[in-house]
């Protein structure tokens, strides 16, 4: 994939898809109502620094993601995004 994007190819990602091309998936840990299962390999495909965290706008999800920001902000970039938001990196 990353000789494909580094031969110009598009790498377009919505909800988990968007989420996926980040560096770590760990953050999820905290804005996703599902629990990933113990032992569960969470490294992204690291094909961008930033992690989306979709679905900002959805009940609950912003008090998550500032949660998560404050748990893993240091470490990771995160992009909160609201349903119908883009970022292009």
């Amino acid at each position: 994939m990353r000789a494909a994007l580094d031969g110009g190819a598009l790498y377009l990602g919505y909800s988990a898809g968007a989420m996926v091309a980040g560096p770590t998936l760990e953050p999820i840990t905290l804005t996703s109502p599902f629990s990933p299962p113990l032992g569960l390999d969470l490294a992204g495909l690291d094909l961008t620094d930033v992690l989306v965290l979709p679905h900002h706008d959805r009940p609950g999800r912003a008090k998550r993601n500032a949660a998560a920001q404050a748990a893993f902000g240091d470490r990771v970039r995160l992009k909160p995004l609201r349903d119908g938001d883009f970022v292009v990196l």
